[in-house]
């Protein structure tokens, strides 16, 4: 009996050892937009559930539901089952576990298509407002980097769709790139200073440059067409934060007091300004 277990364990981890050979599970759910995808088998099993990647543009990036399969001692991919025939969809969060790409030939083993038929109402032409889109996707999931060079395209054809501006340097701000955010912004603003988000952006930007005034200066407009008394506040706080950071004391009860005036009582913004008004006494 112990030499049949200790044969059915040698099999399986080599079933297991021959298949993360065939699949590399290092992609993010976003660098496998418009693939088949496997996610790894629990320990001990020989199930993988296997699905595609696409973008909605509306919804942001999905994992349609494709089925399982298991893999034999020669590595062939077999489907466990026949695919619903209803769609089985789950939007993707930043969470998400890394996946695989099922290479070409392991989809023919699935009896998968390339792509799926349906893909073609998620795709449309790749115009500034539909790479806009996708960037604003890729920023909401924390993956900026990957966002700017399609923000970047989308900005050579239309520097000024709307959206378009705030995203990229939005993306250039997450990344480090503060310089690059401050010159789109800069430009933004000259078309349209009335968008309370670029004074965000760039009083964020001047802050991470070490320009104190010039954030100041930008804060100060933004707050006074801003109509959201949170953003108000994250924007007061930053500035707080700075001159508590200098030890301007002064300077900094100016931007406590506006913090105050905008925060509620019991956000964090509030919370942390008290603390940092203590210790400055």
């Amino acid at each position: 009996m112990k030499t049949i277990l200790t044969s059915f364990f040698c099999f399986l981890n080599f079933v297991i050892f021959a298949q993360e050979n065939i699949l590399e599970f290092d992609k993010m759910f976003y660098e496998s937009e418009d693939h088949w995808v496997a996610f790894p088998p629990k320990e001990g099993e020989n199930k993988y559930m296997y699905g595609f990647i696409y973008l909605d543009n509306t919804a942001g990036y999905t994992f349609h539901f494709g089925g399982n399969f298991s893999v034999d001692a020669k590595g062939k991919f077999t489907s466990e089952e026949k695919r619903a025939a209803t769609r089985m969809i789950r939007r993707l969060e930043p969470n998400t576990m890394k996946m695989a790409i099922i290479p070409d030939a392991k989809l023919k083993e699935l009896e998968l298509p390339k792509v799926p038929d349906w893909l073609e109402i998620y795709k449309s032409d790749e115009t500034a407002e539909t790479l806009t889109r996708k960037g604003y996707h890729l920023n909401h999931i924390g993956a900026s980097k990957n966002a700017v060079p399609v923000l970047l395209k989308a900005y050579k054809m239309s520097p000024h769709e709307k959206g378009l501006e705030f995203e990229l340097s939005y993306a250039y701000n997450a990344i480090g790139e503060f310089q690059k955010a401050v010159e789109v912004l800069e430009k933004a603003l000259k078309n349209n200073a009335n968008d309370p988000m670029f004074y965000r952006e760039l009083g964020y930007s001047f802050i991470n440059l070490e320009k104190p005034l010039e954030a100041e200066k930008i804060y100060k407009i933004g707050i006074s067409i801003l109509k959201d008394d949170s953003q108000k506040a994250e924007m007061a706080y930053n500035m707080a934060v700075v001159y508590y950071q200098s030890k301007e004391k002064s300077k900094f009860e100016v931007w406590a007091k506006q913090v105050k005036k905008f925060a509620k009582p019991e956000s964090q913004y509030a919370k942390n300004i008290i603390l940092r008004e203590d210790e400055l006494k």
